[in-house]
Parts: structure tokens; C-alpha cells; sequence
């Protein structure tokens, strides 16, 4: 009686170093979707808000140049989870500090307009804690002289308006002819 092999065999460290990676890609699987739906939870509540958003172009375009059809409508109408939120604004005079918590699930916002919002000094500290927020628009909210000031010393590569004023460590653009 002949005895017949397996065909595929596997040891034990093979199989844990098996088990471990895909353990790695679901793990960070998990995080972008975690990502994703706290993203989502935020634009849902700037939309409650009246506001809109806008997204960044797809990773597939930046990856292989690829923009296909539509590219321009897809920005702002199609979100992807391979999408950010880089734009918003929001003009709800009911949108308040206890609101505006809501952004910080917006890392990627590079700039946010919230003129006319119930927003107060007490959101400047949460305002300089996003890492690519480069424009900020507080006209005619509750945000003091003194907080524009504090906010632009906490992150002095931002550039408020605020009060009528620009307030900034660089110089505005001048447009070529």
C-alpha cells in the first residue's frame, strides 16, 4: 500500500507568518474604512447645515494620471473612498462650537469658510490642530481679534479673514497680467 502525499504542505511558521499578514491588510482595511465613515458623518452634518464640501480628486487620477470622463462634475458630486474632503463651507447662523466639533473628522481640509456661523474664540485651538488647513474664512462670526491673532500664532502658515482683515505671515498672491 502506497501512501500518497499532500500536495501542499505547510509548517507552522508558515502558516502564522500567513496569518499575520493578512491580519495586517484587514487591520488596515478597517482604518481607511473607519476613515471613510467618519468622513461621511461629518459631510452629512455640514449638508444638515446647509454647507457643501468638496473632494479631492480620486487617488486613481494622481496614481496614473487617468481623469476619464466627467473628471470636473466628479469632484465635487461623486464621493470616493479613496476621495478627502479638502473644501468646505458652511453659512448656517445655527452652526456653533459644539457643531464645529464635528469637522475634526476632516483632516484633509485645506479650506474652510464658515462666515456667518455662531462659532466663537473657544474653536481657534481646534482650528490649528488641521494639519493641511491652509484658508480660513470667519467673517461675521463670534471670533474676537484676539483669537484670529492666536489662531495665526499657532499656525502660521494659515491665512484668516476675519473682521474685514487678512490676517497672515505671508504676503497676498499678486495675479500676473
Amino acid at each position: 500500500m502506497t501512501r500518497t502525499r499532500p500536495r501542499l504542505r505547510f509548517s507552522l511558521r508558515t502558516m502564522l507568518v500567513g496569518i499575520v499578514l493578512t491580519s495586517v491588510v484587514f487591520g488596515w482595511i478597517g482604518i481607511q474604512v473607519r476613515g471613510v465613515l467618519l468622513q461621511q458623518a461629518a459631510v452629512a452634518q455640514v449638508r444638515d447645515f446647509g454647507g457643501y464640501v468638496v473632494y479631492s480628486e480620486p487617488n486613481y487620477v494622481r496614481w496614473f494620471g487617468y481623469e476619464g470622463r466627467g473628471s470636473s462634475w466628479g469632484r465635487t458630486t461623486i464621493p470616493n473612498w479613496t476621495c478627502h474632503v479638502v473644501r468646505a463651507r458652511i453659512t448656517s447662523s445655527k452652526f456653533d462650537d459644539e457643531a464645529f466639533q464635528a469637522l475634526t473628522d476632516l483632516p484633509a481640509l485645506e479650506s474652510l469658510d464658515l462666515r456667518g456661523t455662531a462659532i466663537s474664540d473657544t474653536s481657534v485651538p481646534v482650528l490649528a490642530r488641521f494639519p493641511k488647513l491652509r484658508i480660513v474664512a470667519l467673517g461675521d462670526t463670534q471670533v474676537s481679534e484676539r483669537g484670529a491673532r492666536a489662531l495665526l500664532a499657532a499656525a502660521p502658515e494659515m491665512e484668516i479673514h476675519c473682521l474685514g482683515r487678512r490676517y497672515a505671515n505671508v504676503p497676498p498672491m499678486e495675479e500676473t497680467p
